[in-house]
């Protein structure tokens, strides 16, 4: 267990690349927003579905990342502690 927040930080610089000098790596950018999902992270999740679809990192699973999405978007993002992160489902 770590600080889900700041898994998730690191995902999104892996996965999307070049922030802070962070190089992209979608396979470490995967593995960081696994373990920060597997934490029921919200945003996490969202990521998840992402890599899922787009196979970045993993092998492509459109069916699973378009579930893990729909989940997703079904939360209330201000009652899970997240709102902040709103503007990523807009």
């Amino acid at each position: 267990q770590g600080d889900v927040e700041h898994m998730v930080i690191l995902a999104g610089w892996l996965l999307f690349g070049e922030q802070n000098g962070v190089e992209r790596d979608t396979s470490k950018g995967y593995y960081w927003c696994k373990l920060a999902a597997d934490q029921d992270d919200v945003v996490a999740n969202a990521y998840l579905g992402y890599c899922l679809i787009r196979g970045l990192g993993v092998e492509p699973d459109w069916e699973d990342g378009y579930e893990l999405l729909v989940e997703v978007a079904s939360q209330d993002l201000n009652a899970v502690g997240r709102g902040k992160w709103r503007h990523f489902f807009a």
